[in-house]
């Protein structure tokens, strides 16, 4: 794994960890599959947020 590979990684497992600090935390199918491609370099941190923002959009925004 590369440098850029393994620090994408990392900062994934990172931010989930600590979402945990107020309890157990396990992140979306969809985020899951995002966070891989991510670390792969095959999509962008603002993709993600894009996606996940259209995924969960409340009717009434």
């Amino acid at each position: 794994m590369s440098d850029s590979l393994e620090e994408n990684q990392k900062a994934w497992i990172y931010a989930v960890n600590l979402n945990q600090i107020d309890g157990a935390y396990h992140p979306s199918a969809l985020l899951t599959a995002m966070m891989k491609d991510e670390i792969q370099g095959n999509i962008t941190s603002e993709e993600i947020v894009n996606k996940l923002k259209e995924t969960y959009k409340k009717p009434n925004d």
